[in-house]
């Protein structure tokens, strides 16, 4: 089996209000680059980079996608993952398979990415939660299940019950690099003090001096 088209939703400068506590709107931007930095170099270093698409309606985001060997597509707009990744597939009309990463796994290493490429050879779906198990972070997935994408809330649940109806075999990874996603001040501070040895992770360390 080939491997996925993966598909990289970027936001971009609107990114992670909730981080305002800690970090300004400049700070914030600087941050989202660095996370996106962070992703696709573990993507590279998976072996994925020569099919990985930076979707994103921030031109920025294009110099970033090209040092680490990813295309990127100019969204229109930001609407949302469910946007992004229809927009990202609508443009690879020709693949049948796709991987989804979100910029703020800040804890996802190249074993987990390959953990869920190796499992994806056998299996239709492979899909990661949220640590609180109301949301999609790492999705691998036919392109028959593109209508019944669900990035909203409890979006976990639909894909599975999504995955259901369409008699897809499953799988759910709950590695701690794939069910960590930076939302929040204390998944900043948690990244902060971990021993992740990544551009965002000592970003934030900086600024904890």
């Amino acid at each position: 089996m080939s491997a996925p088209a993966v598909l990289v939703p970027f936001k971009g400068a609107e990114f992670k209000s909730r981080l305002s506590p800690i970090l300004d709107e400049e700070g914030r931007k600087e941050f989202a680059y660095l996370l996106l930095t962070d992703l696709l170099q573990k993507v590279r270093e998976a072996g994925l980079h020569q099919q990985s698409h930076v979707v994103s309606p921030d031109l920025s985001a294009k110099g970033i996608a090209a040092k680490f060997g990813a295309s990127f597509m100019l969204e229109p707009r930001a609407r949302g993952v469910n946007s992004a990744v229809r927009f990202g597939m609508r443009m690879l009309k020709g693949r049948d398979r796709f991987m989804v990463l979100p910029s703020d796994l800040a804890m996802v290493t190249v074993a987990d990415i390959r953990a869920a490429l190796e499992i994806g050879r056998d299996l239709d779906l492979v899909i990661a939660p949220s640590s609180s198990f109301n949301g999609t972070n790492l999705l691998l997935f036919p392109r028959r299940m593109a209508r019944l994408l669900s990035y909203d809330n409890n979006s976990f649940w639909n894909h599975l019950a999504a995955a259901a109806r369409l008699g897809l075999s499953t799988a759910v990874l709950t590695k701690k690099g794939l069910v960590f996603d930076l939302d929040t001040p204390a998944d900043a501070r948690e990244l902060a003090e971990s021993k992740t040895r990544s551009r965002a992770a000592r970003y934030l360390r900086r600024l904890a001096k």
